[in-house]
């Protein structure tokens, strides 16, 4: 590690630095409040530090076996300090204390710099993927298959999640989180999808379903659980060029192209 650079947990003080570096994600998320960095993002959040000032952060989701990073940030003049890099040894040592063996994360296509150093750390691409924003009224003009929708049993999470190779306990991690719904649709008694919605945002991540005519009564459960007031919704389509393609065709817009990492943790 650089010796100008320490990394440390984050703190309660640190959301002014946090909230400032959050636009360099480049995504037009909201940036989380303070209340939502303290009691939920505080714990697997860290900081890089040069000369006591926060010049990057990351923030990670401990899951079954897998370290799932959700952000790395460099403040734009650090870069090339060697910050994301600090950050990342840092993320894989507290990856293997607690016992993964993968860690996996999200890029833009156009990031090199950020894509060479993730590859630097082992990881290759898993897939591509997409973040689409569209009126719920796009929803309606989708093909559909005949189907049920119903909350999805806890039982059939570690169904779900292998059927659509997502790491486990990630549907378990969304259930934890307030005002989050976790929506199956079925075929018969089979699930063949998984809507991980939260209603305020709306949004649904993970978004999966087992072909393109389960997407729209998957909406429609969807639409069903958000706030009334708002009139579109916002879906990130992992590993699905088909499903991105429709929802494009009838009028979804492209928010973020997205590359996904995954590697495994060697010992």
């Amino acid at each position: 590690m650089n010796p100008h650079l320490t990394v440390r947990l984050a703190v309660a003080s640190d959301y002014p630095r946090y909230a400032a570096l959050f636009p360099e994600l480049g995504v037009d998320d909201p940036i989380p409040s303070e209340e939502a960095f303290t009691s939920r993002l505080l714990p697997t959040t860290i900081v890089t530090e040069r000369d006591g000032a926060v010049v990057g952060y990351a923030y990670f989701q401990r899951l079954d076996d897998t370290l799932y990073v959700r952000n790395v940030v460099t403040d734009p003049g650090h870069r090339r300090c060697g910050v994301g890099r600090a950050l990342m040894q840092e993320l894989e040592r507290r990856a293997r204390a607690a016992g993964a063996t993968w860690w996996c994360l999200n890029v833009k296509p156009d990031n090199v710099a950020a894509r060479a150093l993730y590859e630097d750390f082992g990881m290759t691409v898993a897939y591509a993927a997409v973040s689409l924003r569209f009126a719920w009224e796009v929803a309606e003009e989708l093909p559909a298959d005949p189907a049920d929708t119903r909350l999805l049993d806890p039982a059939e999470d570690a169904t779900i999640e292998a059927r659509f190779v997502l790491p486990r306990g990630l549907i378990e991690d969304v259930r934890r989180r307030p005002r989050h719904h976790v929506i199956g649709v079925y075929s018969g008694t089979e699930a063949l999808g998984v809507a991980c919605f939260s209603p305020g945002f709306p949004g649904a991540f993970p978004f999966r379903v087992a072909r393109v005519g389960l997407a729209r009564p998957l909406l429609e459960a969807c639409r069903a659980r958000a706030l009334p007031e708002l009139h579109y919704m916002q879906v990130v389509v992992e590993d699905d060029a088909v499903l991105a393609a429709t929802l494009i065709e009838h009028g979804a817009v492209v928010r973020t192209e997205i590359v996904h990492y995954r590697g495994e943790l060697v010992a």
